[in-house]
């Protein structure tokens, strides 16, 4: 059956490009701007294809020579790339270049301004057979090396320590024979022939013979022909024949020559043809035995090396072995910096400061101090004066400071001397630069006395200075009239100055002159309340009752808001609960508490945020046997004061006294939740803690939440001890002292531990104690210190009942 295909109208060609004739037309009417605006038609066909392109060039690596991934071992980023199989392109091409780099040496040639001798060295310490893994490849370069640049010497020079290194010697000894055929007029293969030949002393005379017929200007081959021969004096004149410019060469003459006047002569010879050579000059001016033919040599030296600071120094080191004369020197110097600074046209420059301090500290070494005192007085101050305009005056000083502290270290204490002296002259009123200045003279006390002298000279109102002055003259000189003397000079300035009547009146006490303290307190106390209380308390120590409540009486109506007045007035009526509280004491009351808690009651009223006040007044209700009381005193007191968490101890103290354990417990869970930074209170919870686990993971809270507080460290150390761990017992002992060494019942625990368990290191913990020198922290501390029956007791003996004093605490019993 034939099918009978549908006949299909096409229409010609036109009739579809006419349908678009329209649109032709109306481009005409489109404007610029719409043309510009038009998007852009992105390439869908090739956009996959380009992205896969570019993700196959990243992802490309290249095969690389063992030569080469040997020398990038070294490098960290390498190593770290080749072991994650990543291409580091940067590190190929590094060692790219380094592989190229005896090409580039060859072609630079013989003209290139590099140290050969070191360049050398490195390329000797370079090589390695661990890192050079394919040594047949790297034999394969050098070979081509040679044979296309033979007249390299390096070509060769590698090529025979390559073979040094595999320890091929015969072959090292043949190449770099071939290699100073072909260089005969470089000393660099001539030197590395006669290092490889160094098992053959005969073999080396050889070679430097042949080396010296085609470099017979070349000081370093001499100097090894030097070395080799026995008759050294006959080879020197030789070389020095042929180099009669080298300083080197004149050197090594003259220290073979035994007689001084024949070295004289071969210096007079040396200078005259090289008299730009200051080492010769030195040697000749140090060589001679008058002082008249030292002088004239050094004007000789100076007339050919005027802006040699060498010449000069000497010049000022004679002058003061000669004679002494510290105007001569300094005008010695004076020149020698005014030369140093002319012809600007040179590009000769003379010393910096840095490097003038470098040279005083050597003229101290060596026994000029007025050369080296000289040199830093006149640079520090050119230096200062030309920083006045630029910088702050605290900035200058801290530069010179941290120059003398280096001198200092350095063993340089006339240089550190003659910085703080131009410091102190520079600017006499600043009170830090004098106390590095005396921080200095500390161990030589005349001098000292003498910088002090200075320093009030222009600071008579600094009360450190004057102190300080008197507490040397007491304790470093053992001369208390001295020191009498030096308040009482003191106080002609600053004449209402408590600190300077308190030193005075701790000088009379001391020396057991009482009569003396006690007028002195008279004169001084006036208006100053501090002063005023101090007199009571040492009344009180002198057992003068009733004159110290009268003091205390007219103190008030002087300073009724005085705290220290009004716990010096309950104080007298009766012994201090205070203590009694803190040791447990169940004693009977003893009489005057009534009296003492209207003493108390009335501070609080006069002073409603003293925290020692209320603690005594609600230590005194409960000596009363009222309990009730003293609660309700500790909570109105933390009513007026609710951010004192002092008082919140206080509360969960009187708790624990009572042996009510829950009120305790409630209470220090409430201070906690409002003082969860308090080490006190810390120290207050952990003991109430049920489980040890507990106390254990409030330890460490505590320790996160107070920023490591000494306190914390302390208990921490108490609890090791109580567990029987000494080790770290010592351990958070000896932290909580270097985290607060002012804290002294931190010293007490850490006394009572090494008494009861490492007797036998008492004496260095005793040391690393006195090296304290204030110690005014902890609060049974304080309250023994301050104590009217331990005024005259040293800082020891308070150690001591402090220890006794804590170790009754029920806080820590267990131990």
């Amino acid at each position: 059956m034939t099918r009978i295909k549908p006949e299909v109208e096409v229409e010609p060609e036109t009739q579809i490009s006419d349908q678009f004739n329209d649109l032709k037309r109306s481009l005409a009417t489109v404007s610029a701007d719409q043309w510009a605006n038009l998007p852009e038609v992105g390439d869908l066909t090739r956009r996959n294809k380009r992205q896969r392109q570019l993700l196959q060039s990243q992802q490309r690596s290249y095969a690389m020579p063992d030569s080469i991934l040997s020398g990038l071992a070294s490098s960290t980023a390498t190593e770290t790339s080749i072991v994650d199989e990543e291409t580091d392109f940067e590190s190929i091409s590094r060692a790219r270049d380094q592989m190229l780099g005896h090409q580039l040496d060859r072609n630079a040639g013989e003209t290139a301004s590099v140290d050969s001798a070191a360049y050398l060295q490195a390329d000797t310490e370079s090589f390695s057979t661990d890192e050079i893994s394919d040594m047949q490849k790297t034999r394969s370069i050098f070979r081509s090396l040679r044979k296309t640049a033979p007249h390299v010497p390096r070509n060769w020079i590698m090529s025979a320590r390559l073979e040094e290194s595999a320890r091929k010697y015969d072959a090292a000894r043949r190449l770099i024979n071939e290699g100073c055929l072909l260089n005969k007029f470089s000393e660099d293969v001539w030197m590395e022939s006669l290092r490889i030949h160094g098992s053959q002393p005969k073999q080396q005379k050889l070679i430097i013979s042949e080396a010296l017929k085609f470099n017979g200007s070349s000081v370093r081959l001499w100097q090894a022909a030097i070395a080799l021969e026995t008759e050294k004096s006959r080879v020197v004149r030789k070389a020095i024949e042929a180099n009669p410019g080298s300083s080197e060469l004149w050197k090594a003459a003259v220290g073979l020559e035994p007689a001084a006047a024949n070295k004289t002569k071969l210096l007079r010879k040396a200078v005259s043809l090289i008299p730009q050579s200051i080492d010769l000059w030195l040697m000749l001016i140090d060589g001679a035995e008058e002082l008249e033919a030292k002088k004239q040599w050094l004007g000789e030296a100076r007339k050919y090396n005027p802006r040699s600071h060498e010449i000069w120094l000497a010049a000022m080191k004679l002058e003061e072995g000669a004679t002494g004369n510290e105007v001569k020197i300094e005008r010695l110097f004076n020149m020698a910096i005014r030369r140093l600074e002319m012809e600007e046209g040179t590009n000769t420059q003379g010393p910096d400061k840095d490097t003038w301090i470098a040279i005083a500290m050597e003229c101290e070494s060596l026994g000029f101090p007025l050369c080296c005192e000289i040199i830093t007085r006149t640079v520090l101050e050119r230096d200062i004066s030309s920083k006045n305009y630029t910088m702050e005056e605290e900035s200058i000083i801290a530069d010179c400071v941290i120059a003398a502290q280096n001198a200092v270290e350095g063993d340089y204490p006339q240089v550190a001397r003659s910085i703080y002296a131009v410091l102190s002259r520079q600017y006499p009123t600043n009170i830090d630069v004098w106390l590095h200045y005396t921080g200095l003279e500390r161990r030589d006390i005349p001098r000292l006395h003498q910088v002090f002298q200075e320093a009030l000279k222009f600071n008579s109102e600094s009360e450190l200075l004057w102190l300080m002055y008197a507490k040397s003259r007491w304790q470093d000189a053992n001369d208390v009239t001295g020191a009498e003397q030096v308040l009482q000079e003191a106080l002609g300035f600053i004449p209402h100055n408590e600190e300077v009547w308190l030193a005075k009146i701790k000088l009379a006490t001391a020396t057991g002159d009482f009569t003396k303290a006690k007028a002195f307190f008279a004169e001084a106390r006036g208006t100053s309340v501090r002063l005023w209380y101090k007199n009571v308390h040492f009344l009180r120590f002198m057992g003068m009752r009733k004159e110290a409540e009268t003091l205390v009486e007219e103190g008030l109506r002087k300073f009724p808001g005085c705290e220290k007045l009004h716990l010096q007035r309950g104080q007298i009526e009766t012994e201090d609960p205070y203590a009694k509280a803190i040791e447990g004491s169940s004693a009977q009351p003893p009489h005057g508490l009534a009296s003492a808690r209207n003493a108390y009651l009335a501070g609080t009223k006069q002073c409603p945020s003293s925290l020692a006040l209320w603690t005594l007044l609600a230590l005194t209700d409960e000596h009363l046997g009222v309990v009730i009381r003293a609660r309700s005193t500790l909570d109105q007191a933390i009513l007026k004061n609710p951010t004192l968490p002092e008082l919140w101890v206080a509360k969960i103290r009187l708790e624990n006294r009572q042996n009510n354990v829950k009120q305790a417990r409630a209470a220090s869970v409430a201070a906690l939740s409002k003082f969860p930074h308090s080490a006190a209170v810390w120290c207050e919870y952990l003991p109430l803690c049920e489980k040890a686990s507990q106390r254990k993971n409030g330890m460490m809270d505590a320790l996160l939440k107070t920023g490591n507080s000494s306190r914390i460290l302390c208990f921490i150390g108490v609890q090791f001890w109580k567990d029987g761990k000494f080790t770290k017992a010592r351990t958070w002992f000896d932290r909580a002292v270097k985290a607060d060494p002012a804290n002294g019942d931190h010293w007490a625990w850490y006394y009572t531990f090494m008494q009861q368990k490492l007797g036998g290191e008492m004496e260095s913990f005793m040391a690393e104690f006195e090296q304290v020198e204030l110690i005014n922290e902890g609060e049974c501390w304080n309250a023994t210190a301050k104590a009217v029956e331990n005024y005259m007791k040293d800082k020891t003996a308070v150690l001591i009942q402090v220890s006794q004093l804590l170790r009754s605490q029920s806080v820590y019993q267990g131990i």
